[in-house]
């Protein structure tokens, strides 16, 4: 089985894969790796405010040639983006798993923030941080389905973190390249009570990369955490043992 390099989102870190992703796949054989990007999670001797989207692009470059083969990477929701930024500049993937991830137009997102949080968007761009987004359990549970336990919110609130604004701007500002001649054979999943992506920019991700679109019920946006997490993990594993007949010895 080709090895798993998991990349989170804003605001996380690789501690949202170890909660109970990697223990599960390791459980099954897979060698499975949770990355933090600069400035998150263990690697916060640097501020992540500037950090530029380049440096995430880096980081999964540095982080998936580490491995023996290429391995199958897995995006959340802004990781997402930084993993197609990385294949649609040459890097190789034996697989792509996009989870829950933004659409390549920001726009929109942050519209619908602005209509449901005004308040907290204006604390945003007055202290240009992304902490209002993670300051509080009320706030962290628009990424949870309603059955999600408001302690396990409360918990996993405590280790969210601030963004990078640099790298949300260079994003919103860099158009995604074409689709790669030779395309990685990729899965969309995503929740069906994913509060931050529509179905509809879903599908239209699920197209751009003519990949398979698999939506999960009563599951939110940090599908990797909330109840019914090992849904997605399931899916995942069919998706990956599905590529091993593909794939070179």
């Amino acid at each position: 089985m080709p090895p798993l390099l998991f990349i989170h989102g804003a605001g996380h870190g690789a501690w949202c894969w170890d909660e109970h992703f990697t223990p599960w796949f390791r459980s099954l054989g897979f060698e499975a790796v949770a990355l933090d990007l600069t400035g998150h999670g263990s690697r916060q001797e640097r501020s992540v405010r500037w950090v530029p989207f380049s440096c995430y692009v880096e980081d999964v470059r540095g982080a998936a040639v580490s491995f023996d083969r290429p391995p199958v990477l897995v995006g959340h929701s802004l990781g997402a983006l930084v993993v197609e930024r990385y294949l649609s500049a040459g890097g190789r993937a034996a697989g792509l798993v996009l989870a829950a991830p933004v659409p390549h137009n920001v726009a929109p997102l942050m519209a619908r923030l602005v209509r449901t949080n005004p308040g907290r968007v204006l604390r945003m761009m007055a202290t240009l941080s992304f902490k209002p987004l993670f300051a509080t359990p009320q706030a962290f549970a628009v990424f949870f389905s309603r059955t999600m336990p408001k302690q396990d919110i409360a918990r996993l609130q405590a280790r969210a973190q601030d963004e990078s604004v640099r790298a949300f701007v260079d994003a919103l500002l860099t158009p995604l390249a074409p689709p790669r001649p030779a395309t990685v054979p990729t899965l969309l999943v995503a929740g069906s009570e994913d509060a931050m992506v529509t179905v509809a920019e879903h599908r239209r991700t699920a197209a751009y990369h003519s990949a398979e679109l698999c939506l999960l019920p009563g599951i939110g946006h940090d599908l990797m955490l909330d109840v019914g997490w090992e849904s997605a993990a399931r899916r995942i594993d069919n998706f990956v043992r599905s590529l091993a007949g593909r794939l070179p010895a």
